[in-house]
């Protein structure tokens, strides 16, 4: 789990070596997902700190904002329960003094979903095309709620490696 910051860094600013980067010096970045991320907003070694040292060593005169919007446990389909409820109600998750409703409410210049793990250990994602099928539609009504509302310049899915008990699962 170590290289996932090195990853997100080396994915967000990849364009560098083509002339521009995809993030700004003063971006709002806002990272959706489960515990990982959650955990990562509280913790000064979770992996949203470390993108954030990241990006200060390799552009120490930016200043991006970064907001960790994570939640124990949390599936594509219970963060479309979080969007909605956040609409209306303040919505805590992991990160503490931090709200989804406050968060989700103002703009993003970029927005990183990273969901998926616990969807694939859950029982009640299927284990056929139907079920993926139902969970690619959930994520995609996500995308469109969290783009609606904060309305970024960049959405990223920064996908978890899937693993199951059977390698053959559509799962993986």
């Amino acid at each position: 789990m170590k290289f996932l910051p090195f990853l997100c860094c080396l994915l967000l600013s990849v364009a560098t070596q083509y002339g521009q980067s995809l993030l700004k010096p003063s971006d709002r970045v806002v990272f959706i997902g489960d515990s990982i991320t959650g955990q990562g907003g509280n913790n000064p070694d979770g992996w949203v700190h470390l993108i954030g040292r990241g990006l200060k060593a390799a552009h120490p005169d930016a200043a991006q904002a970064l907001v960790a919007l994570g939640g124990s446990g949390q599936t594509v389909g219970s963060w479309l329960s979080i969007e909605k409820k956040s609409r209306s109600a303040p919505t805590i998750l992991d990160v503490k003094g931090v709200d989804a409703q406050v968060e989700l409410g103002q703009p993003a210049d970029v927005v990183v979903s990273m969901l998926g793990m616990n969807d694939v250990l859950c029982p009640r994602t299927g284990n056929d095309e139907a079920g993926i099928k139902a969970w690619t539609s959930q994520y995609r009504e996500l995308i469109r709620a969290v783009r609606a509302r904060t309305n970024p310049r960049v959405f990223a899915l920064a996908t978890p490696t899937m693993c199951t008990e059977d390698p053959d699962s559509p799962k993986n």
